[in-house]
């Protein structure tokens, strides 16, 4: 029986998955790296800059982040890395990414992206299909809105109402047990 040992490329990057990090500073500084196989992204390679800012929506409650092309450099094997910098607002209270890039790739690609501010992380893996993702920031939670204010008063009405209908029943079931017990007892 014999076997064939044919030589094959090694890669650090798995063709079709790449990676998309984006770090929020407190102050509203998003920080992004997206990093490609280098079989994944020509375009990416030959206008690195458009490819950030054309391709990267980061919102900052719903707004737009200024983006700013950092640096764009290949990595130790066989990938490609681009680096930016969003400018959102000191007070944002929610970030949200979307990766327009994604449309371009080729079919079935996924990109495992992540979002971390302090201690908060989210992560998804994202494709054509499905191509945003949002974090809650942990320093600053949005305010409740009004309906939840009113739930919450509705809720503290209810829960007096239950504990005054409760002593009352109470206080008529003693009167009651008083009139009914014998009184030689």
């Amino acid at each position: 029986m014999a076997t064939f040992v044919l030589p094959r490329s090694a890669r650090a990057h798995t063709p079709g998955l790449s990676t998309a990090n984006f770090v929020v500073r407190p102050g509203g500084e998003v920080e992004a790296r997206l990093t490609f196989a280098s079989v994944d992204v020509d375009v990416a390679r030959s206008d690195p800059r458009g490819f950030l800012l054309d391709g990267v929506d980061v919102a900052g409650d719903g707004e737009r982040c200024a983006g700013t092309f950092v640096a764009a450099s290949p990595t130790e094997v066989d990938g490609f890395t681009i680096d930016g910098r969003y400018d959102c607002p000191a007070d944002v209270a929610r970030v949200e990414v979307t990766l327009y890039y994604l449309n371009n790739l080729p079919r079935g690609h996924r990109e495992v992206a992540r979002i971390v501010a302090d201690s908060e992380t989210v992560e998804a893996v994202l494709s054509g299909t499905h191509r945003a993702l949002a974090l809650s920031l942990p320093w600053r939670r949005p305010a409740p809105s009004a309906a939840q204010r009113r739930g919450r008063h509705l809720l503290v009405l209810t829960a007096t109402f239950a504990a005054a209908m409760l002593a009352l029943f109470v206080w008529r079931w003693r009167a009651t047990r008083r009139r009914i017990a014998p009184h030689g007892k």
